[in-house]
């Protein structure tokens, strides 16, 4: 008799201890859910976030491609120019007058630059 005591009080401390292993298991569960959740709402935001911050950084490149590429067609004209200015001066040994026609240019390039 003094066995069957022990061995269903044994039997009884094994399933209480069970059943509080599930019940704390249960908790831990549902804390590393919602911590789980929460990561998963940070990392959506970041990603958001980060995509915009691509989108805005594309834009931007594009912008400064755009006035790098109109900047270095003007430097290439101003060359241009210099060259020719340079040429004129060679060959006649002073600078001479611009014709209407080169006023004109000039003045029509000054003023689509700026």
């Amino acid at each position: 008799m003094h066995f069957v005591k022990a061995a269903v009080s044994g039997m009884a401390g094994l399933l209480a201890g069970l059943a509080l292993g599930y019940a704390l298991w249960g908790q831990q569960t549902v804390a590393l859910t919602e911590a789980l959740a929460n990561a998963n709402g940070e990392l959506a935001t970041t990603k958001g976030w980060l995509l915009d911050e691509i989108e805005w950084s594309d834009e931007r490149q594009g912008h400064a491609s755009a006035a790098l590429t109109k900047a270095l067609a003007d430097l290439a004209h101003a060359r241009a120019e210099l060259a020719r200015t340079k040429q004129d001066v060679g060959s006649h040994g002073t600078l001479r007058p611009l014709n209407a026609t080169e006023l004109k240019e000039v003045v029509r390039h000054t003023s689509d630059t700026r």
